[in-house]
């Protein structure tokens, strides 16, 4: 086991390494784009788009309630093994049966969309659903061992390889299915990499009951599709109560901006949650706590930069979506709190499942779409985009802080008023300096990077990060550390 203060700077590398590497997803996503739009042209490119959406439907959805029912079982496990086998093979067992319900039911798909060209697309699609629970399962127990560095890889060798492995189905001039069989190779690749680095055996008896893994999946799961739908359920009542496609595109642009903050708790949630895991199974309660407590910060510390993010929004839209899409400024610098608030919420789940108080996170996460449906009832049809923004922010900020209660009754923890007052106080400096610089154009980049820096510096030199100098020596060692395999 290692020492507290090792947990917590691992923590902190394993979060910024997984962050930058499903980054990644930005620039080559990016790539991807403007090779399939100008090599399958609009009809094609359109059938593999409603292909790729529902599979990665499929896909989210039998992953979600096991990623962190799985890092909680097999960190807190005296023996990891037999917990990563039941792991690996549950989630291939449903897998194997979500591709095979994909396979019968592809002619009533493309039936039902009225495309019947997309029915061989997608039985083609359903190859990629075992492999890809064999792959989040393999990065889950990687996860759970604290094996930060090995996830981080294989999140970058992912968005490199597909986007390699589809340029060279471009290359060749394939057709739409080659492009779906670059897809479903890049997750082979996916499992055969995982699989040098940690090996949970794919067959045989397990010797753990399926129970103890259902008791946290079912839960986490209700709570990850309340939150599912909380993010989305604007979009779709903006539309329902009759505001224009063009209004609707603006929230939606708007909407994309925020993409940073669900990487942050892509990448930090389920490393927050294996680091308490284990210690939690070293009986260590005290340096737990500091670790929840220190979690619970984040938000607080996120402040002063959507601080400033927000008041430099009107150039930002202007620069990535053009002067048109400046309309939408007002819904972006509410937006950003709320995906402030939402990094909250997905730290509040890992703290309280950490806590082995699963359930605990559905009194966090149900009510949030039913009170965010009633607001936007009242908000839309008076105020708009605008209404729903700031019924989306109010709403998460409300959640955020019923789960930040619900921390403190477990844990007993709770961010200092001198962070909070030090947040507060840095992000309105930051919003000062952000609107007082004027920044057309690119210039906006390094009005960020500049005082976004400078943000960060003010922390580390308030301590807010720990001692100064253990957090520089941290980062220049990030590349010093091999990969190891686990047995």
């Amino acid at each position: 086991m290692k020492s507290p203060l090792g947990l917590r700077e691992r923590m902190i590398d394993g979060t910024a390494r997984v962050f930058l590497a499903e980054a990644l997803i930005v620039p080559t996503g990016l790539l991807t784009v403007a090779l399939l739009t100008r090599h399958l042209g609009p009809s094609d490119y359109g059938r593999y788009t409603l292909a790729v959406t529902l599979i990665l439907w499929l896909e989210w959805g039998f992953s979600a309630p096991f990623a962190r029912a799985a890092v909680r079982l097999i960190g807190g496990a005296a023996e990891w093994g037999p917990m990563a086998a039941l792991v690996v093979r549950a989630q291939l067992v449903v897998g194997t049966l979500t591709a095979l319900a994909v396979w019968l039911m592809a002619p009533v798909i493309a039936r039902t969309l009225d495309e019947p060209s997309l029915a061989p697309l997608l039985r083609l699609f359903s190859l990629d659903l075992p492999l890809f629970a064999l792959a989040q399962a393999h990065q889950q127990v990687l996860v759970a061992l604290g094996h930060f560095r090995v996830r981080a890889m294989l999140s970058a060798a992912r968005w490199i390889v597909r986007l390699a492995l589809i340029a060279v189905a471009v290359g060749f001039g394939l057709s739409v299915r080659g492009v779906v069989m670059a897809v479903v190779g890049t997750t082979a690749i996916e499992v055969a990499l995982a699989r040098r680095f940690v090996r949970p055996p794919l067959f045989g008896r397990t010797e753990v009951p399926v129970r103890q893994l259902f008791d946290y999946a079912v839960p986490l799961l209700f709570s990850a599709l309340s939150l599912r739908v909380f993010d989305r359920i604007d979009v779709v009542l903006l539309k329902f109560f009759g505001r224009t496609a063009a209004e609707v595109g603006m929230y939606g642009a708007a909407q994309n901006l925020t993409l940073a903050t669900g990487l942050f708790s892509l990448a930090f949630s389920p490393i927050l949650l294996s680091t308490l895991a284990q210690a939690v199974r070293a009986a260590d309660m005290i340096h737990a706590r500091q670790i929840a407590r220190d979690s619970m910060k984040i938000g607080l510390l996120l402040l002063p930069l959507a601080a400033i993010v927000a008041a430099s929004a009107r150039d930002i839209v202007a620069l990535i979506f053009g002067v048109e899409y400046v309309a939408s400024t007002a819904v972006f610098q509410w937006l950003i709190f709320a995906g402030v608030a939402s990094v909250t919420m997905s730290i509040v789940v890992a703290v309280l499942t950490g806590g082995s108080k699963p359930f605990w996170t559905l009194y966090a996460a149900v009510p949030l779409p039913v009170v965010a449906i009633v607001a936007h009832t009242w908000a839309i049809p008076r105020y708009g985009p605008l209404g729903a923004a700031m019924v989306t922010t109010l709403c998460g900020c409300a959640g955020a802080t019923f789960g930040a209660v619900a921390v403190y009754r477990l844990w007993g923890v709770t961010p200092s008023a001198t962070s909070a007052l030090r947040s507060v106080f840095l992000a309105g400096l930051g919003a000062l300096a952000a609107s007082s610089w004027p920044s057309p154009g690119v210039l906006v980049i390094v009005k960020l990077a500049v005082l976004g820096f400078a943000i960060l510096l003010l922390l580390l030199a308030s301590g807010e990060f720990g001692q100064p100098r253990r957090r520089i020596d941290q980062v220049s060692s990030w590349f010093q550390r091999p990969l190891r395999a686990t047995e």
